[in-house]
């Protein structure tokens, strides 16, 4: 069974998923968090894809709205989030099967955070 660490990209990636399950989850939310959020995703348009563009642009945007990505918050989260991560790569028709036993190497694009903060967006609107 192949385990791997995370790469610091990946891990922040994934914090900021993380962080914004949570957020989706707790009704006290300020409701300019999902204002900022629609910004993301334009300012998040021009930026390269690749882990290392993606997490800094995160950790940027995050940093001008004094958000803290924690990596230790919400394990539960965390672990649905990342659980979430390796579901989506195994259905994925144009990803190599892997070997039986061996887990998938977590992969974070531009398209799955795109998604990701759509669906919390989606998610928001229906229950304001």
């Amino acid at each position: 069974m192949v385990d791997r660490i995370p790469s610091k990209s990946l891990q922040t990636i994934t914090t900021f998923l993380t962080y914004l399950e949570a957020a989706n989850r707790n009704r006290e939310t300020p409701p300019q968090f999902w204002t900022q959020l629609q910004n993301f995703l334009q300012e998040l348009q021009p930026v390269e894809d690749s882990q290392p563009r993606l997490a800094s642009f995160i950790k940027n945007w995050c940093s001008q709205h004094e958000i803290t990505l924690d990596d230790n918050a919400y394990p539960e989260i965390r672990a649905s989030v990342i659980g979430n991560q390796q579901q989506n790569q195994q259905n994925n028709p144009n990803l190599a099967q892997l070997p039986e036993g061996d887990k998938p190497i977590l992969t974070a694009n531009k398209a799955l955070i795109t998604r990701q903060v759509e669906e919390a967006l989606d998610k928001n609107a229906n229950e304001s």
